[in-house]
């Protein structure tokens, strides 16, 4: 499906240089502005150095917006190293300031795990709380959903309607 997808979108952008249209007017839209947020793909970082990088890029490109990365990818409740997500959250958090705040989990956590850092990222004024559990367990992300007064987000992986109709079915996601 994720070639389908690869593949599907070769094909709009092909069939918008041919018109010489942006995509979005092919499908009825209007291109525009689009807010971007800055993001760190990095776990290998402390939580200050990660901090100074993500203030940099606001102080010399004037992001408003910053996700961060939690856990480790697919962690089962195993963090990059051990106490890594309870001392980013904090660092960057306080490093950044009043920005938009999202933390990106990467499937990384149970429900219990992942309940307990939303409650610190809900503390540090963290809006939006990326894949907090394996992205394909639609219930367990319900369960964290349902807990948390933050944004859960997630469906970045699935490409198929069937897939995203379970999750809003299951209630398994915010965004």
């Amino acid at each position: 499906r994720r070639a389908m997808a690869g593949l599907d979108t070769a094909v709009w952008d092909l069939r918008g240089k041919v018109a010489g249209k942006p995509v979005c007017a092919l499908l009825g839209g209007t291109p525009g502005l689009i807010r971007a947020y800055a993001s760190s793909m990095k776990r290998d970082i402390t939580p200050e150095d990660e901090a100074a990088r993500l203030c940099a890029l606001r102080d010399r490109d004037g992001f408003t917006a910053f996700k961060w990365r939690v856990g480790a990818e697919c962690g089962r409740d195993v963090d990059e190293w051990t106490g890594r997500t309870e001392a980013v959250i904090p660092v960057v958090s306080r490093a950044l300031g009043d920005v938009e705040k999202l933390v990106d989990a990467n499937s990384g956590f149970s429900p219990a795990r992942a309940i307990a850092v939303g409650r610190m990222l809900e503390d540090h004024g963290i809006g939006h709380y990326e894949e907090p559990c394996p992205y394909w367990e639609y219930a367990q992300t319900a369960e964290v959903r349902a807990a948390l007064s933050l944004d859960v987000t997630g469906g970045e992986q699935d490409c198929e309607f069937a897939t995203w109709a379970r999750m809003f079915d299951l209630r398994s996601v915010d965004i």
